[in-house]
């Protein structure tokens, strides 16, 4: 079993603790003999495989984590949480982790903790024992540690309030257990209600679907970053509470379900589904029961378009160990275009029955055993060095660290250069391994079996994964791929909750995306596919044998302690076969570049295919391109992933870049909320006034779309989106309150989100985003043969430019402004990335263009911006903000976040402004550098999490002028925006509606260009 979690609850975090009800101790002030914790708070048990990963810092022991952001949850195995255990000491003191955490194998960790209260500071001599490995801390600090089992003595400092003290505890081996004893402060105890445990069923007729019968409730889908538990860790379903509710996820759509496992062989005839409102209330519904573990079902009933929010169904008496509801359709509120279903609870009612269920997890052997078949290969020889940990295995192309005792890779590692450079672990420390994670029951520990190679073949023996089931695995290698293969024997069906094997990814230091198609369903990858790790490289994975997939399993957000990002391996039904099941995948590494017969002879390109593919990242869960993999979706990012995503390398197996923006565009259309825009709404039903979102986001949506069109979709896709488009750009004109074409903002921000922007300003980018809105429109329009409407779009965006300068042209600068106020002030902190999009969209003539671009190039003179920070990017802005224009918190001084700092998005704009008038060598110094920033992973510091270690330690996003320090929201595709300028201004590739042409500037002119790309949904060959 695999599980070493990035946090544990919050048992450590003061006001969390309050909150869950922890072991609670009073402080007196008066002399009180020795005092000994009665009750405890349990988490665990996890994986622990090395001294190091248990010496390891974890954001719970880190000393800085005193604010009390810690979630009181935990993302376990299969994708579950695991929930804190309040019990109570095996005596005074002391715990029995085994005994409360129920019998586990050795290489285990858990969590213990209490909480003490003291009226004031003081000091208390702690008496600390344990069967082995411990780590002692008060308040986050460590105040002892051991490897052997014995007793120690600590001086603990307490400090007036709660004070938290935690063990975490390693078991290798023998009892485990650990107490402690404080003297020299007199203390008593309080009492803390244990954790609810189910009790025994009752007899009779009653509701057999209790989770306090025993029963347990699995969902077809879970809303990202969310889990179908409430606060005490049972399902809403079936808690008996109906005070929470199931909600399917939004781009998961029709048909939905809920599975009820009883605890045995129920005989039952009455269901009751009871929806949770009646926006999202089903309208046609199926209850089903399966016999042979989910391959096929049973109807008993269905109902169609039901009164009331209970929906009661009768049917003859049967017995089963099991109900599913299925929902083909449910009521769509009017503000959405996603079809969920949302319920709060499932009663079955019944009485026992004897034998066995179809879902009881047996363990009866299956008739055959599992066998790896992979072949040895004698033409290649793998290098091997191993130690009694793991034995590694190293090409120029990639590296894999064997865990030498279970089925577990330790460590994965690639360069697509072949140069054999290794700066990057895709996993965490739990690796990726063997992980049966069923339905409705818990995985097991990963179990041990000896690591054996034969030739290029390295295979471990078949082990027992859950009862009934076994599985083998192996893995064969060659220079530049290596196959895994999965083999499995089992004795009946089993319903998977993920897969069979997990990789647990490790985004800190760089997050590893899947490009999957457009087709795939939430939370899937097909394969073939790319696995793509930024900075490192690019592994294309292909498949044979029986049907697999890639699975994510549901995580919490970027800024949850509790983040993980998982990736399983899955039979394609999600059904664990019975007999054998045999898949291998292969990993080859790959090195994609756009247009390589141009980079590949370019020699400061060398290092193109590590970071080429940086410009994306792909969610499943959510099915849209988004800031990083375990990020909230940012419908005000989408356009720099469709400008970049028409320079992107041509993948194979119909893998493109530019194919996911289509489902990210269909997402934001039907109402997917994201960031600045929380409450996503159905552009053709909202009326129009009412659709708020930050700034830019609506024309951004609309140059995205077109992009999509213009490349992979072509007019089957145009006749699917215009009328929602249209819907979008009515949103905007009712958003212009005076008529001069300009929308004023309703105080929803921007993508430099600390900007002041109130209700009534009017801000010059986004201004400068709906005029090239409105003409991407009148376009679209007129290749969908709609002159009318692309003449109003025209006159739309006329409007916008016949009154943007006298808007935000500023005189006394000579630049374009960043917003005017209500009052009727221009703020103009010279903003280039301001005046660059504005250039680039055609709102200023070629000779106002290269006045302003005259300068913003003697001012970044002046203040003494330069080639020594061209790499970091462009400056946000060249003159410093005053207090009253951006929410700075007194925390960012000049060249700090958003003012005055180097940024890498948006530098394609200003980058291009130069290049199209007169500026190319400015223009060649800048972009350069910033390519030399790819090469070295500048701008990739891993995912922000709290407490916690960056890859990168500098950060991404905004950096001071010396390049030391950055803040910002850690990996952000647009970092790499420069890489658009890179074809469309070094190389001048222009990309409109008549496809892939060369500017009159380009180098390239008068020359034939092989392209390659899709247009219109066709491939174009060339360009010139």
């Amino acid at each position: 079993m695999i599980s070493h979690y990035l946090s544990v609850p919050s048992l450590i975090t003061r006001s969390a603790l309050l909150i869950a009800a922890a072991a609670i101790c009073s402080v007196r002030a008066a002399a009180a003999p020795a005092f000994a914790p009665q009750q405890w708070w349990l988490v665990g048990p996890y994986a622990c495989y090395s001294a190091a990963d248990f010496e390891a810092n974890e954001p719970i022991e880190n000393a800085k984590n005193s604010s009390g952001r810690e979630w009181n949850r935990v993302v376990g195995m299969g994708g579950r949480e695991l929930r804190t255990l309040v019990v109570d000491g095996a005596a005074p003191g002391l715990v029995d982790l085994e005994c409360c955490l129920g019998p586990v194998p050795t290489n285990v960790c858990a969590y213990a903790g209490a909480l003490i209260r003291a009226e004031k500071g003081g000091t208390a001599t702690a008496t600390l024992t344990a069967s082995g490995s411990v780590r002692w801390f008060m308040n986050n600090k460590l105040v002892a540690e051991t490897k052997q089992a014995g007793v120690q003595k600590a001086e603990v400092t307490l400090v007036a309030g709660l004070n938290s003290l935690l063990a975490k505890s390693w078991k290798t081996g023998g009892e485990w257990k650990v107490g402690c004893t404080l003297e020299g402060l007199p203390l008593t105890a309080e009492a803390a209600p244990a954790t609810v445990q189910p009790v025994k069923p009752l007899t009779g007729r009653r509701n057999v679907a209790l989770w306090s019968e025993g029963s347990h409730v699995a969902v077809s889908s879970v809303v990202w970053r969310g889990f179908p538990l409430n606060e005490r860790g049972l399902s809403v379903l079936n808690d008996g509470r109906r005070d929470g509710a199931w909600t399917s996820l939004e781009v998961d759509l029709m048909p939905q379900w809920a599975w009820v496992r009883f605890p045995g062989l129920r005989k039952i005839d009455e269901i009751v589904v009871h929806a949770a409102s009646a926006d999202r209330r089903p309208l046609e519904l199926v209850g089903e029961t399966t016999e042979d573990g989910g391959v096929t079902f049973k109807a008993l009933f269905k109902v169609t378009d039901p009164k009331e929010l209970s929906i009661q169904a009768k049917f003859p008496s049967m017995s089963t160990d099991n109900v599913r509801i299925r929902i083909e359709r449910a009521a769509v509120p009017s503000r959405t275009g996603f079809e969920q279903v949302q319920l709060s609870e499932i009663e079955v009612f019944g009485e026992d029955a004897t034998g066995e269920g179809s879902l009881a997890m047996a363990a009866a052997e299956p008739k055959e055993p599992p066998a790896s078949r992979l072949e040895t290969d004698k033409k290649f020889k793998p290098t091997v060095q191993a130690d009694e940990a793991v034995a590694t295995v190293s090409t120029p192309w990639y590296r894999i660290a064997l865990d030498q005792r279970r089925p577990r890779i330790a460590q994965l590692q690639l360069d697509s250069l072949g140069k054999g450079e290794f700066k990057i672990n895709l996993l965490r420390r739990s690796g990726a391994a063997v992980l049966v994670a069923t339905l409705f029951d818990r995985p097991a520990f990963l179990p041990e079996g000896k690591l054996v190679f034969e030739g290029n073949v390295a295979r471990y023996p078949a082990v027992t994964v859950a009862p009934g089931v076994k599985l083998q695995m192996a893995l064969r290698f060659n220079e530049k791929s290596f196959d895994l293969e999965l083999t499995t024997a089992s004795a009946r069906n089993i319903p998977l909750d993920s897969g069979v094997f997990r990789f647990d990814l490790d985004f800190w230091q760089t997050p590893t995306t899947f490009f999957g198609r457009s087709t795939d369903c939430a939370n899937v990858v097909a394969l073939p596919c790319y696995l793509h790790a930024p900075d490192a490289g690019t592994f294309h994975v292909t498949q044979s044998g029986d049907a697999a997939i890639f699975r994510q399993c549901a995580s919490a957000d970027d800024f949850s302690l509790s983040a993980r990002q998982f990736m399983n391996i899955a039979p394609r039904e999600g059904v664990l076969p019975k007999g054998v099941w045999q898949s291998t995948l292969r990993f080859d590494v790959d090195a994609p570049r756009a247009f390589p017969e141009l980079t590949a002879k370019e020699p400061r390109l060398e290092g193109m295919p590590r970071y080429a593919l940086n410009i994306a990242q792909w969610t499943p869960s959510k099915r849209v391109l988004i800031n990083n993999v375990v990020s909230t979706p940012c419908l005000l990012s989408l356009q720099f992933y469709a400008e970049m995503g028409v320079y992107a390398p041509v993948l194979a197996d119909g893998v493109s870049l530019m194919d996911l923006v289509v489902p990210s565009v269909d997402g934001y259309l039907n109402g997917l909320g994201s960031h600045l825009y929380w409450h996503g709404l159905k552009v053709d039903v909202t009326p129009p006034g009412t659709w708020t979102a930050s700034l830019e986001s609506p024309g951004f949506l609309i140059n995205s779309a077109w992009y999509a069109v213009h490349t992979v979709g072509g007019k089957p896709l145009l006749a699917r989106w215009l009328p929602r488009l249209e819907a979008v750009a009515g949103h905007l004109e009712a958003h212009d309150t005076d008529g001069d074409g300009i929308v004023d903002s309703v105080d929803t921000g921007h993508w430099f989100d600390t900007y002041k922007l109130p209700a009534g300003v009017k801000e010059a980018h986004s201004t400068a985003v709906n005029y090239e809105a409105f003409g991407n429109l009148a376009e679209l329009e007129e290749l969908a043969g709609n002159s009318e409407k692309a003449a109003h779009y025209r006159a739309r965006a006329k409007l916008i430019k016949d009154n943007y300068l006298k808007m935000f042209f500023n005189p006394e600068t000579g630049v374009i402004g960043g917003w005017r106020d209500k009052e009727g002030k221009l703020h103009d902190r010279m903003f280039p990335w301001v005046n660059g999009y504005a250039i680039c969209v055609g709102l200023v003539d070629d000779a106002l263009a290269k006045s302003i671009v005259e300068k913003f190039v003697a001012k970044m003179k002046e203040i003494g911006f330069g080639e020594a920070q061209y790499k970091y990017g462009m400056l946000t802005n060249l003159l410093p903000m005053e207090n009253d224009e951006w929410n700075h918190h007194g925390a960012h001084a000049w060249q700090g976040y958003m003012n005055g700092s180097i940024t890498p998005p948006y530098s394609h704009y200003f980058l291009m402004a130069l290049y199209r008038h007169g500026f190319r060598d400015v223009a060649e110094k800048m972009l350069w550098a910033q390519v030399e920033s790819f090469d070295k992973g500048t701008f990739n510091a891993g995912v922000r999490i709290p407490y916690m270690p960056q890859r990168n330690p500098v950060g991404s996003a905004f950096y001071t002028w010396d390049g030391a320090q950055s803040v910002g929201e850690g990996y952000l595709p647009e970092n790499w925006h420069a890489y658009a300028s890179l074809f469309a201004g070094h190389y001048g590739i222009r990309f409109d509606k008549d496809g892939y042409t060369l500017e009159a500037w380009s180098p390239l002119k008068g020359k034939k260009v092989r392209c390659g790309m899709p247009v219109m949904g066709k491939i174009q060959e060339f360009m010139q």
